[in-house]
């Protein structure tokens, strides 16, 4: 099902409320909606310089399709596990809702670009950008900390699988790569 807004607020309004309803803490949810809004500014306004429907959007509407919702169920599941590690790692609320505004951002980007990414290719793909770059030992203790138990080989398999992500162009972009030294960083697209 396609649900179209007329404004933004509307449309963020919406989201507010399918987050809400999945019960992230209005502390999470504020910065989420903070990327997810930048990020959709900047596709808007890419789309309008290439003059093209290549991103699916329909300019002076704003959708939410029902095969957009795992996004917003996998950034509930990761905004909880990113803001924990981060605190807990030392940094100040202010830092973590920077560092939720940026995983948000780059997620609904890759996502709205067609990226159809797992619910632990998010919480990879968010502690890269949080507290990458990262060898993968570090990253599976992180996701541990966070409650998500993901095998080495899962997710090698899944730092893999970020390298090569189809987007609604036909095209395959990476959301993540490794340096020689084994370490992986995210990539924004």
């Amino acid at each position: 099902m396609l649900r179209t807004y007329k404004t933004k607020d509307a449309f963020l309004s919406a989201v507010s409320s399918a987050l809400d309803a999945q019960g992230m803490p209005p502390d999470l949810r504020t910065p989420i909606l903070s990327g997810l809004a930048s990020a959709d500014d900047d596709l808007r306004s890419e789309n309008r310089e290439l003059d093209s429907g290549g991103l699916n959007l329909k300019l002076g509407a704003w959708i939410i399709r029902d095969d957009d919702l795992p996004i917003f169920t996998a950034l509930n599941t990761v905004a909880a596990a990113v803001a924990a590690s981060l605190v807990s790692g030392g940094l100040a609320w202010p830092l973590v809702a920077t560092a939720l505004t940026g995983l948000a951002d780059l997620c609904w980007r890759a996502w709205r670009k067609g990226a159809r990414l797992s619910s632990v290719q998010v919480a990879v793909y968010g502690l890269l950008k949080a507290r990458g770059p990262l060898a993968v030992e570090e990253l599976a203790r992180l996701l541990a900390a966070s409650g998500q138990q993901v095998p080495l080989a899962t997710l090698r398999a899944t730092l893999r699988g970020l390298t090569q992500i189809d987007i609604n162009t036909g095209s395959l972009v990476a959301l993540a790569k490794e340096d020689k030294d084994h370490v992986w960083q995210a990539l924004r697209i």
